[in-house]
């Protein structure tokens, strides 16, 4: 790390608030507030003073005068540890007041560039796994969705079944049926499952596929819903059979704030949703049929026509669930948006993938002869077009997750199969699908670009970005998985990667997870010390590092938190 001055506590705080409405920052939040380490016996700390008692009273002393004592006002169990180390705070002269805090350093960012330990965990940058939890029960259940707040890690997906969530199997809702979405909140600091608990949540008939966090704490969750579902502001019923689009908003204790359906008798959902810093939400996925926002703030009525067989979408939702403008991106053939995010200015981008032709608001529609092909395209917050492009694919190529840094720079992943071409690099697939990650600068001019796999399939589902410009990246692969000078073989039907970059595409550390089972990862969020949180789906032991434990039923649920 530099040798700038460390931020301490509150300086941390604003500088994460400040970044919460980047789609990368939309991941990032400061570290908890826990208790910090208790100052040595006979050493007193600073404390408010209370009300006055009428004129005359004797002033209490509070320290003993002109002395000094250490102090420390980092979380319990890092004094000491790497970087971190007491100060001195001085009594004044009459004892009623204890001053700053002098010298003491708290944990920081773990940037990985030296070999000190800034966050103050103990632990190098390997990338080893630090706590697990498996959610699973006697049916099936996946991880979809991961972010992490100031204090929690909310993880939302499917289940049916009984399922324990964190406070004990439950099968409040039934055991046959429709899968139903979950969202369940772990405080980020505990040691132990029991004390990580916050909350947990089960919706009948629906899938929950993406999770966002607003700077003040709110949670938003966004999928879809076959059936009638209630997420706590009443039954929202379907205008079908099939599947609609359902947003809902709940805040950091898990109470309901506000829910929302879209969607006729023919099928739409969510696939991704990023909140910017007003706590507006941005959702995209797929739709057929007609696809009815309702009115808008200003009384605009906003209803999307899908054209070929599915089109994707983008729609804004402001802090109280009210339509701001929705778009169809669309044309012949099918489209569907997969990943979304927003940067500091407020602008968004979105990825996905489309056959035939797609029109992003640009001077003409993007096309393609493969079967499938990427786009990404960047729209300001009014939802107007500032730029699109899409790659060259001689087969099949998919975005599926999207991350933006603090100077705008945007990562994408996917999978690809034989070749894709991006301006003048060309990527090669070793023989059926291949990871890709490229970095685009704020303009979508491509920095560089990254493919990895063997002959066997291996697929990139999500990205992001810590504050330092660092990439973590999570999939899924079978065969040989090489980055950098790690090669890690999957063990069974498919394995979970985790793999951290360097802002130059530089690999810093490979982790795989899995055995004889399938196992899958979905989702991969960053928070502010720099430590990785990674959802998804596991058929048998995760890993024995991981310490998940064996899966029950027809799959499990997990979350692994991963240090820098």
């Amino acid at each position: 790390m530099s040798g700038a001055p460390r931020p301490e506590a509150g300086v941390v705080a604003a500088l994460a608030f400040a970044c919460a409405g980047l789609g990368a920052c939309a991941f990032i939040a400061p570290f908890p507030d826990v208790a910090a380490d208790p100052a040595p016996v006979g050493e007193g700390g600073g404390g408010g003073g209370g009300g006055g008692a009428g004129g005359g009273a004797e002033v209490q002393e509070i320290c003993v005068p002109l002395t000094e004592a250490t102090c420390y006002a980092g979380p319990q169990g890092t004094q000491g540890v790497g970087l971190c180390v007491a100060g001195v705070a001085a009594c004044n002269d009459d004892g009623t007041d204890v001053g700053a805090c002098v010298g003491q350093v708290l944990p920081a960012f773990e940037s990985c560039a030296t070999p000190e330990d800034e966050n103050c965990d103990g632990r190098a940058c390997t990338g080893d796994p630090v706590h697990s939890v498996a959610l699973g029960g006697a049916g099936a259940q996946q991880g979809l969705g991961v972010a992490a707040s100031a204090d929690a890690v909310v993880v939302v997906g499917s289940a049916s079944g009984s399922t324990d969530l964190g406070a004990g199997p439950s099968d409040e809702l039934g055991a046959l049926g429709e899968p139903d979405a979950f969202l369940v909140s772990f405080s980020r600091d505990a040691s132990r499952r029991e004390g990580r608990f916050r909350f947990g949540r089960r919706f009948a008939d629906s899938v929950a596929r993406a999770v966002a966090l607003a700077p003040g704490g709110d949670v938003v969750l966004a999928g879809s819903a076959a059936g009638d579902v209630d997420f706590g502001g009443g039954v929202l019923e379907g205008a079908g059979r099939r599947a609609d689009v359902v947003v809902a908003r709940f805040d950091a204790t898990g109470a309901h704030q506000f829910s929302r359906r879209f969607g006729d008798d023919a099928t739409q959902h969510a696939a991704a949703v990023a909140v910017d810093q007003a706590g507006n939400a941005f959702i995209t996925g797929e739709f057929s049929g007609t696809l009815d926002f309702g009115e808008g703030r200003r009384g605009e009525r906003f209803t999307l026509e899908s054209h070929g067989r599915s089109d994707a979408f983008l729609v804004k939702l402001d802090a109280a669930g009210h339509v701001d403008w929705a778009k169809r991106l669309g044309g012949q053939g099918d489209q569907a948006g997969t990943g979304v995010a927003v940067d500091g200015d407020g602008d968004i981008v979105v990825v996905g993938w489309f056959s035939g032709e797609i029109d992003l608001g640009g001077e003409r529609p993007l096309t393609t002869d493969a079967k499938t092909n990427l786009f990404i395209a960047k729209l300001d917050p009014s939802g107007d077009h500032v730029w699109s492009k899409a790659a060259d694919a001689t087969n099949a190529a998919e975005a599926l997750g999207v991350a933006i840094d603090g100077a705008g720079n945007i990562l994408v992943t996917g999978s690809f199969r034989r070749a894709i071409s991006l301006g003048e690099s060309l990527l090669t697939s070793n023989g059926d699908k291949d990871v890709f990650l490229i970095r685009l600068d704020d303009n979508g001019v491509l920095q560089w670009c990254e493919d990895f796999g063997d002959d066997a399939d291996q697929e990139g589902a999500s990205v992001a970005v810590d504050l330092a410009g660092n990439i973590l990246l999570t999939g899924s692969f079978l065969g040989n998985l090489d980055i950098g000078t790690e090669a890690h073989s999957a063990v069974g039907a498919a394995d979970v990667f985790v793999a951290k970059l360097d802002p130059a595409s530089n690999p810093i550390w490979l982790r795989s997870f899995g055995d004889s089972g399938e196992q899958r990862g979905a989702a991969v969020a960053v928070d502010l010390l720099g430590d990785g949180w990674v959802t998804g789906r596991f058929d048998g032991v995760l890993d024995r590092e991981a310490a998940t434990g064996a899966s029950q039923g027809a799959g499990d649920a997990f979350l692994v938190q991963i240090g820098p």
